[in-house]
Parts: C-alpha cells; structure tokens; sequence
C-alpha cells in the first residue's frame, strides 16, 4: 500500500512540475500569447488527466519528449499510460478517486 501511495505521490508532483514548467516565463513563452497558451494547455492537461481522467487526452498535450523527473516510472508516454494505469487502479480500489 505504501508503494502505492508512493507512486501517487509521484504522480501529483509531475503534475505539478509540469504545470510550472509550462507557467514560468522563459525563453519560449516570450510574447503574452505564448504564456496565455501555456497555461491554458495546462489547465486542459489537468481537466484531461484528474476531471476527464483520459490519459491519452493528457498525452496528446504532450512534446515529443516527456521526461519524467522520478527513478521509479519510466520516462516517455508509455511511462505515463503505465503510471496512471496504476494511479487509477489505486484510487478506485481505495475508493478515493471518483
């Protein structure tokens, strides 16, 4: 169970690095209308994932390269359809995800 709250854990802080990443400025999110993008995709990424809970919805949001920044998941989109396959079955089988 606690490999499994582990894995959720990991989930919700790629999340959440992800969304930062796409809502700090930098060089790429320049002009205004890049920033607005940015984080409208991840408001739509976090509708995908958590509110729609489609994970292919989430994927498609994605670059050609998803990094995940946890040694216990693989990186890349398998990785994350792996993640939340797991993520999904934990929440439903703890009843804490509706």
């Amino acid at each position: 169970m606690a490999h499994h709250r582990q894995i959720r854990l990991a989930h919700c802080s790629s999340i959440l690095a992800l969304a930062f990443a796409l809502l700090l400025p930098s060089a790429h999110a320049a002009d205004a209308a890049q920033m607005l993008q940015n984080k409208q995709t991840v408001v739509t990424f976090y509708n995908k994932t958590l509110n729609e809970k489609d994970a292919e919805g989430a994927i498609a949001l994605m670059g050609a390269r998803y990094t995940r920044h946890n040694a216990h998941v693989a990186d890349g989109k398998d990785g994350f359809r792996q993640l939340w396959s797991l993520f999904l079955a934990l929440a439903y089988e703890t009843n804490s995800f509706h």
